[in-house]
Order: structure tokens, then sequence, then C-alpha cells
């Protein structure tokens, strides 16, 4: 997810240099006539192609601003002619004289139509590895978070597609629609997020929605999410019924100055089962952190949830128990650095 993050991150940032360079070097020009241009000035930022097929509409006062239609990023060398990145509109304006001042006032940036697809290959190598290798090479610079107010993020009917070519598993996400209030540094984030999902392995599909409230500070590396909701309508073959709810919530609490984060009040209910507990890792941004965690489960039905998993022929042989609920209460410490895993109770 952190990887992830990263990724759009430089996305944006890279659409955002490109974009506003436009405004700042054609002010005078019609930024359509320099389309090659702007193709040129991603190339050498990214190593990618980055090509406009719709109109650019440009603003300069007060707010400086690119609205762009019809846009293309291109993939990664040996990962077919898909694109890496579209979007049918893109709006990106900040206003002009607080700038002077060194204080960035941002409206609300509005992303229509974005397909993402990611890819890893089967010799483990991804799609956008060379996107990471450019933003490491790049100079540090010091950007003032505290100066910044965003009105908001917009992004609608925006797709994710996932495959890897190393386990054969795909996972492709439509529709999904992202919206916060402003972000002004320091106050907390109200996030919505709706989406739909399919998966192969297992073979499921639904709608995805979830809630909650980010409240962060960045001085001190703090993060927290408090309720996170989710609640998600799943469809599959081995589903009783073809179609079945489930909702999740969560407290959740990151210390990355001390490596740390932790679940609370977590339960999650679907396929007549219920789980609750909580959880708290060190380490976190080490391949090997520390877990420890304290769940309580309780469902009607073991092979069911082992169906839908499509473990066999696990699924089956319990199937033909009589009675197949079932209770689990313990405890779990695991070491993924020493490879320990101890599981009391």
């Amino acid at each position: 997810m952190k990887t992830l993050i990263k990724l759009l991150l430089g996305l944006s940032g890279l659409l955002v240099v490109v974009l506003i360079a436009v405004v700042i070097t054609v002010a005078s020009l019609d930024p359509n006539e320099h389309k090659d241009w702007i193709s040129e000035k991603a190339l050498e930022h990214s190593g990618r192609e980055l090509i406009v097929g719709g109109d650019i509409d440009v603003t300069y006062y007060p707010w400086l601003g690119v609205e762009a239609n019809d846009i293309t990023l291109g993939n990664a060398p040996g990962f077919g002619e898909e694109p890496f990145l579209h979007a049918d509109y893109l709006k990106i304006r900040i206003k002009l004289m607080p700038i002077l001042k060194d204080q960035y006032e941002v409206d609300t940036v509005s992303i229509r139509g974005a397909v993402i697809n990611l890819a890893r290959n089967k010799e483990g190598v991804n799609n956008w590895d060379d996107l990471l290798e450019q933003e490491k090479s790049d100079e540090p610079t010091a950007f003032p978070l505290a100066a910044v107010v965003l009105g908001g993020v917009d992004i609608q009917k925006a797709s994710l597609n996932w495959l890897d070519a190393s386990t054969d598993t795909y996972y492709k996400i439509r529709n999904m629609d992202i919206k916060t209030d402003a972000l002004i540094y320091g106050e907390p984030i109200k996030l919505d997020l709706d989406l739909d999902i399919e998966t192969n392995k297992p073979a499921l599909s639904g709608n995805v929605s979830l809630n909650g409230t980010i409240a962060y500070d960045i001085d001190n590396q703090l993060y927290n999410i408090k309720p996170l909701t989710l609640a998600a309508n799943i469809k599959g073959e081995n589903i009783p019924g073809g179609e079945t709810r489930a909702m999740f919530s969560a407290v959740i609490d990151v210390n990355l100055d001390d490596d740390t984060a932790t679940i609370s009040e977590l339960r999650l209910d679907g396929l007549d089962t219920q789980v609750v507990g909580s959880l708290s890792a060190s380490r976190i941004q080490t391949p090997g952190p520390s877990i420890q965690a304290n769940i309580e489960v309780n469902g009607t039905d073991l092979a069911q949830l082992f169906k839908v998993a499509e473990v066999e022929p696990l699924a089956s042989q319990i199937a033909k128990l009589s009675d197949r609920s079932f209770t689990l209460n313990t405890s779990l410490d695991a070491d993924l650095e020493r490879g320990d895993i101890d599981v009391s109770g």
C-alpha cells in the first residue's frame, strides 16, 4: 500500500509539473499548439510518453490552472501496448497571489475516467519499478506542507487493474469514486470511497463502500483512522444464494516514528461468521515485523468459509459433518524476522 501511495503521488506530481509548466512557459501562446513540447517534457522527467489527445484549457488569474482532456501515459517496455495510465479529464488549479507569500491554495483536484494498469511479469518485475527509480534519482526538495490548503479530491469513475503473471491472479476495480473535504494541514480528513471489485483467486466480485476520518500529525509521524467502516456486497458461485453482505469496522493508529501500529475495536461480520479482536505490530516498515493479536471467531458453517476461499478437499470433507459450527478464541505472537509464530489458547 505504501508503494502504491508513493506511485500515485508520483504520477500526480508528474502531471502537475508538466501541465503547470505549460501555463508558465506558454502563457501567451495556445498550449494546444505545443503538445509535442509537453510530451518531450514528460519523457525527460519520467522516461514515459505522455500524450494529450484532447483540448487543454489554461487559466492565469485569479487561479493558475490547467484543464486537460484525454491524457495517456505510456507503459513500461515489455508490458504491451496498453497504456499505464489514461484519464478522460483532469483539472488542477492553484491560486496565483498567495504563491508570492509561499502559500499554496489548491482548488479541488478533479479527475474523471482514470484507468491505471498495474502489472507484474513472470520474472517478478513490476511496470512501475522504473518510475520509482526515477523518483529516487530526483533531488530531494523541501515542500512547506503547513502552507498548503487543498480544496479536496474528487475522483469519479476510476479503474485500477492489477495483473500478476507470476501467480496468474488479477484484481479489477471499476467505478471507483473517491471524495474528500478540503485538505488543510493538521485538520482531519473525511474520506468516502465506493468501488466495484473482481478477483479470480478466489473467484469473487462485489461492491465495496469505505468511510473513515483520518487524523494526522506529520511532524511526529502519527496517523489515526477513527472510525474506519467498510461494507461489501460479495458475489460468487460458492456463496450460498450467490451473494452475501459483509461489514468491517476498526480503529487504526500508526506511529511511523516508533515504527508501530495498532488495530483496535476490530469487528467483521459475514457468511454467518463474526470476528472480533485487536492487533498490534512493531517494525512495520521492515520486511519482518512483529505482530501480536487476540482474536475471537464464531460461525455456523466452517465448510462454507473454506468453500468460498476455494480450499479443497478440506471444504468438502468438513461439509460431510452434521455440525459445522465453530468457535475460535486465541492469541497470536509472530516475529516474522525470526520466522517464529506462536498460537496459544
